[in-house]
């Protein structure tokens, strides 16, 4: 079963989905960032610490929905590192993963993943609030 695991929270809660065994993908993509000293991993780290306090950045240079490619799916940009999320409920914010940036093909596949994790994660989750772990 998915799981949600906060990775930050304030007036909004940014989420991350984790496997079965408690592995999420995104977490353990930016800690390895950090650990390299990738300024895009910190940077995106700050990001989501902005999002929490304040909500989806309104910058396109930063955060975008993909209404093209899918309703749910939106990214946010941090350099050449792009992380997938999807609203679910209220004021939170579920990041599905993370990858470099893609070219539009790839950009295809990744929201593909996206919506895959989200139909999975909701599935699995049931209908009300998403139960999450810290």
């Amino acid at each position: 079963m998915m799981q949600l695991r906060r990775v930050r929270s304030a007036k909004w809660c940014v989420a991350a989905v984790a496997d079965d065994d408690g592995i999420c993908q995104l977490m353990d993509l930016l800690a390895e960032g950090v650990d390299r000293s990738d300024p895009d991993c910190r940077e995106m780290l700050a990001l989501i610490g902005r999002i929490a306090e304040e909500g989806p950045p309104h910058n396109k240079e930063k955060c975008r929905l993909l209404k093209s490619l899918s309703p749910h799916i939106g990214e946010f940009k941090s350099g050449l590192l792009r992380v997938f999320w999807f609203y679910h409920g209220s004021k939170i914010v579920v990041c599905t993963h993370g990858e470099a940036k893609a070219k539009q093909r790839e950009l295809k596949r990744q929201v593909r993943r996206a919506e895959r994790i989200r139909d999975d994660l909701l599935a699995s989750l049931g209908p009300g609030e998403p139960g999450i772990i810290d």
